[in-house]
């Protein structure tokens, strides 16, 4: 009895401690809400247990303010602050300070009351364990370390040391820089072009630059050119698992699979949990018809990343060509409760009725790809030849 109690009280504890845990790092983000709401007219988001996935968690709403909970065993000291808008730098940088401070809010009263608590051993221990909880987030937020971690729509974000770092490092950015970056935040992706071109074609220029101008050239399409901007920046740096992504989504656009599959190859050894870069590899191979290395990579990304719904889509192609058509429409069902606008996932559904022998449904699901604007190739003869 007396060891099942033992362990009951063990449970309890661990329970206690990540509840406590993740209450503060509701406090460490809302230090960052909390200034972002003051600074922007925009909406703010908060996550507690994901970077950004709103999948499977609660959420409550406040005005401007979205606060999305999931508990996680895995994953009980993760949150996030998401603001959008131009704010300047002084604005940033309170922004960014508002966490560490608001876990320092939390720590110095606490601790304080800590002797006065020590008649009742379970106050105690749970003051104890928010106090060092704080003191924790502190510490580790305010210490600029390059750990990179990966929002559900693939960005890297990095702790608050190392925005404060990125801060203090714009201060030597060349003036183009934050000219591109008014122009980007416009829409106007050509002139931020051509406003950076002379920056990394004449000279050598910061890191920061070219990868900016990836950025502009990415939304345009302009491969050939992602591929020059890298290959100048690779003279004078070192390039970043970002760069060796960008490289092999560039060549894989350009049907250049096997340089495409060395860079990618790349990244994905460097940041092997990055599940951007495995969704990338995964539509790679099946470029290359190697469906069970798609299916493969795109489990992964889904892994670590559950909220990639375009890894579910092309996941299900794997599951087709793999002569699984039944498993990739439970798949695309999925996408499309949560996207159903989507239409390739419509395109594949009918792939996956048609394989499945249900002709009716497959008829449906490319009626329903064409209505949205598929353009995928074979559509128009399907519809044909399964409306006859």
């Amino acid at each position: 009895m007396e060891v099942l109690f033992g362990i009951g009280i063990a449970i309890g504890g661990i329970l206690l401690v990540m509840v406590l845990r993740s209450f503060t790092t509701l406090f460490h983000e809302m230090g960052h809400a909390i200034p972002a709401l003051l600074f922007s007219k925009e909406k703010v988001q908060v996550y507690i247990g994901t970077y950004g996935d709103t999948e499977k968690g609660a959420t409550l709403s406040l005005g401007r303010l979205d606060i999305f909970f999931r508990f996680n065993f895995l994953a009980w000291n993760i949150g996030m602050c998401r603001h959008a808008g131009q704010i300047n730098k002084w604005r940033s940088v309170v922004i960014i300070l508002g966490g560490p401070i608001a876990s320092l809010m939390i720590a110095v009263p606490l601790l304080s009351f800590l002797p006065q608590a020590e008649a009742q051993p379970l106050l105690h221990f749970a003051i104890f364990v928010f106090v060092a909880a704080a003191i924790l987030d502190l510490v580790s937020n305010l210490f600029p370390y390059g750990n990179q971690m990966h929002t559900d729509n693939g960005q890297t974000i990095y702790n608050d040391g190392m925005q404060l770092l990125g801060l203090w490092k714009r201060r030597s950015l060349p003036s183009a820089y934050f000219e591109m970056e008014e122009l980007m935040a416009a829409k106007n992706f050509v002139a931020a072009i051509e406003k950076g071109k002379p920056e990394i074609m004449d000279t050598k220029t910061m890191p920061e630059v070219y990868s900016l101008m990836v950025q502009a050239l990415l939304h345009e399409n302009e491969y050939e050119d992602i591929i020059t901007a890298i290959k100048l920046k690779s003279q004078y740096y070192e390039l970043q698992p970002s760069d060796y992504h960008m490289m092999g989504v560039a060549n894989t656009k350009l049907n250049r699979f096997d340089d495409a599959l060395k860079f990618l190859n790349q990244a994905c050894y460097k940041e092997y949990s990055n599940g951007r870069m495995l969704l990338d590899r995964g539509y790679l191979h099946l470029q290359r018809s190697d469906a069970m290395s798609a299916l493969d990579d795109l489990n992964a990304a889904l892994h670590y990343d559950g909220s990639l719904l375009q890894a579910v889509v092309y996941r299900a192609l794997a599951m087709i060509r793999l002569d699984e058509p039944a498993s990739a429409i439970e798949d695309l069902k999925q996408v499309l409760d949560h996207e159903p606008e989507d239409a390739l996932a419509w395109f594949y559904l009918g792939q996956a009725y048609e394989e499945n022998k249900e002709d009716k449904l497959a008829f449906a699901a490319y009626t329903r790809a064409k209505e949205l604007g598929s353009e995928e190739h074979g559509l128009d003869y399907r519809l044909q030849l399964l409306g006859d």
